[in-house]
Formats: C-alpha cells, structure tokens, sequence
C-alpha cells in the first residue's frame, strides 16, 4: 500500500498553502527560498518602497488595520 505522505515525500512539519473551491482541496507546498532569491527580492522591494514613498510607519498602519479587522 503507497502512502499519501510517502508517495509525495512529505517531511513532518512541512508547510503548505491550502486553496479550496466547492469540494476541491489543492495544496501548496512553501519552500524556503535561497538566500540569494530571498536577498534579491528584499532589495527589489526595497526600490519600489523608496520609489513610491512608502516608509516603515506606512507598513505597520497597514498591518496593524489588517489584524484589527480580522478580529472583527
């Protein structure tokens, strides 16, 4: 008998995204990014920040409102 974890090679504590539409699950495995697409990304957000005038204190305003609305 093949095991649904075995056959995809699943790890214990592994992440995944879960899309559902009517009866239908699809999962997405997370993996880590390299430390070189994680660092190419990060600058590249970084620019786009700074070209659009988005500072630190506009970030957490956004984060804080989107926790207060999840409690409500």
């Amino acid at each position: 008998m093949i095991h649904f974890r075995d056959s995809l090679r699943l790890i214990d504590g592994e992440i995944f995204l879960v899309f559902g539409a009517d009866d239908t699950l699809a999962l997405k495995r997370v993996q880590k990014p390299t430390d070189a697409a994680f660092k190419k990304l990060l600058t590249r957000g970084r620019k786009l920040a700074k070209e659009k005038g988005i500072k630190t204190k506009d970030l957490d305003k956004v984060i804080e409102d989107a926790r207060n609305a999840d409690r409500h």
